[in-house]
């Protein structure tokens, strides 16, 4: 074996070790993603303006906490993030449960939990992205990435099916304990990763967290590719976040679907993702990265406007809201996929954590906006006109794109 192969055979068993706790954890937070909304729907009877109130509890932490994050994962080890944020997540997601079943959840509780579950996923990925360019080789990362997203659509395949079926046959509060367990099993793979050098401490920027901070924003705001990728991201994000607080509450009383054909139509819906991860790399090698992003983005924009046409019957609701979503996610995980690897492939790795954590802030600033705004719209209008209005506002994503990447290949 030659120098520069051996170099690498720590790094990769190391990724199979961070893919495999990362698949785990994705089932589990795929589960998480139908009994969390199920258990405020059908245990706590949760209103459209709460389920808004749900979404935007999860997301505003981490416009709290996303920034300050990428200084402390340039700073760190990223493997302590990482074994942190699965332990956090399995206590929260065991409380949740315990209380459940003893009856003594409500929707305050639920609020709190779904917060500090959504800033330690943020320190979760945000930690990933930082650590695989420390481990492989840059030429790898598209393969790599292509890896986790596939094996996050194959979690997106199984988890809501599996969640669905759970909550159906042994009630929300238990299928949130199946979270639980998953991310525990993620942290047992995540223990056997080695100690990584954080970046050198002479990273650019102040020297006091402001000033680093300020240098990843810098960084980020100068590359015109990474500014339309967060532009079009956050506009896509928040659009997303006004339909999905109000998707569980179509689905289940308008359309009427049971929690098991909801599991489903989530299962339908990841199956694109799996197509979309991966195809990615072959995508942005035979069409360029920059038309992918755009194809990518004008596809996953477009597919919203099906799902307000779901009737009140099952054998046409479910194979359209499954076939919606599977345009839309496979689309979506091409998209990640393309814009990550570029994004780890042009930044300098002492900025890569910050840089991950900026994009983070800018791509989730609307997300609580769209929870509230989707709740709100959802009392005053209903929830199918509110997808409506989602579905239109979502096409604006695109135009961040055609500038930079409208003209050529790459």
């Amino acid at each position: 074996m030659r120098p520069s192969e051996a170099a690498r055979v720590p790094g990769e068993r190391a990724f199979k070790r961070l893919w495999i706790g990362q698949t785990v954890a994705q089932v589990g937070a795929q589960v998480s993603l139908l009994a969390i909304p199920l258990t405020a729907v059908i245990v706590l009877k949760a209103t459209a303006l709460q389920m808004g109130w749900l979404g935007a509890a999860a997301t505003m932490p981490v416009l709290l906490v996303a920034l300050p994050l990428g200084v402390v994962a340039d700073r760190v080890d990223p493997r302590s993030l990482l074994i942190a944020a699965d332990a956090g997540r399995a206590t929260l997601a065991g409380l949740v449960s315990i209380l459940a079943v003893m009856h003594r959840l409500t929707m305050t509780t639920l609020f709190a939990a779904v917060a500090g579950a959504g800033a330690l996923t943020a320190m979760f990925d945000i930690a990933h992205q930082s650590l695989l360019p420390r481990l492989l080789p840059p030429n790898t990362l598209a393969g790599k990435n292509a890896r986790l997203e596939v094996s996050r659509a194959a979690s997106q395949v199984a988890g809501p099916g599996l969640g669905g079926a759970l909550v159906q046959w042994v009630t929300a509060p238990v299928a949130v304990g199946v979270t639980a367990a998953t991310y525990l099993g993620s942290l047992i793979a995540l223990l056997g990763l080695p100690a990584v050098p954080a970046s050198p401490r002479g990273a650019r920027g102040g020297d006091g967290p402001a000033g680093q901070i300020r240098a990843g924003l810098a960084w980020l705001v100068s590359q015109p590719a990474l500014r339309a990728v967060a532009g079009c991201t956050a506009t896509a994000n928040f659009f997303g976040t006004v339909a999905g607080a109000v998707y569980v509450l179509f689905a289940v009383r308008v359309v009427g679907l049971s929690p098991l054909f909801l599991g489903l139509v989530y299962a339908g819906q990841s199956v694109g993702g799996l197509a979309g991860a991966w195809m990615a790399p072959a995508l942005a090698v035979r069409l360029g990265v920059s038309r992918t992003l755009l194809v990518a983005a004008i596809t996953f924009s477009a597919a919203p406007l099906l799902v307000p046409l779901a009737p009140h019957r099952l054998l046409v609701a479910v194979p359209l809201l499954a076939g919606a979503g599977a345009i839309q996610v496979g689309a979506r995980s091409a998209y990640t996929v393309t814009q990550v690897s570029m994004r780890q492939r042009i930044t300098p790795q002492e900025l890569l954590g910050r840089c991950n954590a900026s994009m983070r802030f800018l791509a989730w600033i609307g997300l609580p906006f769209g929870f509230l705004a989707g709740g709100l719209a959802a009392t005053c209008i209903g929830t199918r006109d509110t997808l409506w209005v989602a579905a239109a506002g979502g096409l604006i994503a695109v135009l961040w794109l055609v500038g930079p990447f409208g003209r050529g290949p790459n």
